[in-house]
């Protein structure tokens, strides 16, 4: 009886507590005001970071990750307003969730998100619907020097043009990150 206390008293000491139930411990970075205001400066609007802020903690599975533009929008809904609703996503599945920042903006608000330099996604300004809806059979078009593969598949996420989003097979064994191209058109690369 001794030993199995002493063993349990040295898990103890080597796991914490939530560990020992729900497996290792998973580390969370904040995401940072500066890191949004930087990846706003990619998709060329020159915000600082003190323009940028949060409604609740934002954060992420990776220190400093790549992030993307998804929608801008006024945060009145009138295109005179200076405060603007800027959603974010990190470019790596998994990383983060998509997040809202309230971002003080001292330009007009341009019509879409086409307009604003080197964007990734093509969103346009929130009321518009999204390209292709979540649950939405599609054309998945693979092709590399070789060959052309056209797949049938099923959005498992709603997207804009320019967008990358999962798609599955249309039996769901298979799942793939593709962009979005059109309303039934997406466009994947080859894997081996």
């Amino acid at each position: 009886m001794r030993k199995l206390i002493s063993n349990l008293r040295l898990v103890a000491v080597l796991l914490p507590a939530h560990a020992l139930l729900w497996g290792s411990e998973v580390a969370r970075y904040p995401i940072l005001p500066a890191q949004v205001a930087q990846a706003l400066s990619n998709a060329g609007m020159d915000v600082k970071p003190e323009a940028v802020s949060f409604g609740a903690r934002v954060v992420a599975s990776k220190s400093n990750p790549q992030m993307n533009v998804l929608e801008i929008h006024s945060a009145s809904g009138s295109q005179g307003d200076r405060n603007v609703w800027v959603r974010i996503g990190c470019r790596e599945v998994g990383v983060c969730l998509p997040f809202y920042a309230t971002v003080a903006w001292d330009q007009p608000l341009p019509k879409t998100l086409e307009t604003i330099r080197g964007a990734t996604a093509a969103a346009t300004v929130i009321g518009s619907p999204p390209t292709i809806r979540c649950g939405a059979q599609a054309t998945l078009m693979m092709e590399n020097d070789r060959a052309r593969l056209d797949l049938s598949v099923v959005t498992l996420e709603s997207g804009y043009t320019g967008q990358v989003i999962r798609v599955a097979t249309t039996d769901r064994k298979r799942t793939y990150r593709a962009e979005v191209v059109g309303a039934t058109l997406l466009k994947g690369a080859m894997q081996p």
